[in-house]
């Protein structure tokens, strides 16, 4: 009679102590994927908003902005703030270097919200170079919040997000459940044209020294209006 070979068995005996091994590398391997995902998205994000703003600042005569997009020049920067991103799930948000069209020799540092989902983005200047613009303020209007603490840490965020790029800062006056209160105060140092948006550990300063009044209406912690006046106006 024929007998049957059969291939050998190897049995595995699975041992708890191995368990937190395996679940360890499941970790790292989830990590690794994730960053991989992370990297290739912000990639794709960053390409399209250089083009968008290549287009939009040219080097060229027909450029009717006030700067110029070098994209070599940029010093490019993704700004990662989980609470900014919280309240504006559709925006990303990018430091980027602008040159002067009329002063080449001259940068700044702005801030980009970038729309991926409809390819578009604000162009938010330095404290020190303009206001806050209206589709930026427009976006802020009617955010709510969960408690006051919530509002607090978003306007807060919001606040070091543009202060970027120059050496004017928020400084709180008043606090009232329907009213937040800032000046903007200028901080000078000696090293401005060179690089401009350094930033400044300065805290005390004089009444010569604020450029600006910032009011935040609130009502039930939402935001209802933000309003900038300067050092001579006040609140209507």
């Amino acid at each position: 009679p024929h007998h049957r070979q059969y291939l050998p068995v190897i049995k595995y005996q699975h041992s708890s102590k191995l368990w937190p091994l395996y679940a360890m590398l499941m970790r790292q391997y989830l990590f690794i994927l994730v960053c991989i995902f992370s990297y290739s998205s912000f990639g794709q994000n960053c390409s399209d908003i250089e083009t968008i703003l290549q287009k939009k600042y040219p080097e060229n005569i027909v450029n009717n902005e006030d700067y110029i997009f070098y994209k070599d020049k940029s010093n490019f920067e993704k700004l990662d703030n989980p609470i900014i991103k919280q309240n504006f799930p559709n925006y990303e948000l990018y430091a980027v270097d602008m040159t002067f069209k009329l002063r080449p020799d001259w940068k700044c540092r702005c801030v980009v919200f970038f729309d991926s989902t409809k390819s578009d983005f604000i162009l938010q200047e330095p404290l020190s170079m303009n206001g806050i613009g209206n589709r930026l303020t427009s976006i802020l209007k009617n955010l709510t919040f969960m408690d006051t603490l919530s509002l607090y840490k978003f306007i807060d965020n919001f606040h070091q997000i543009r202060q970027i790029g120059s050496q004017y800062k928020f400084i709180k006056r008043s606090t009232t459940d329907s009213l937040l209160a800032y000046y903007v105060v200028r901080f000078e140092y000696q090293d401005y044209i060179t690089r401009p948006y350094k930033e400044t550990v300065q805290t005390k300063f004089d009444k010569s020294q604020i450029m600006g009044n910032f009011y935040i209406k609130l009502e039930n912690n939402k935001i209802k209006d933000y309003i900038e006046l300067n050092p001579n106006q006040s609140l209507k």
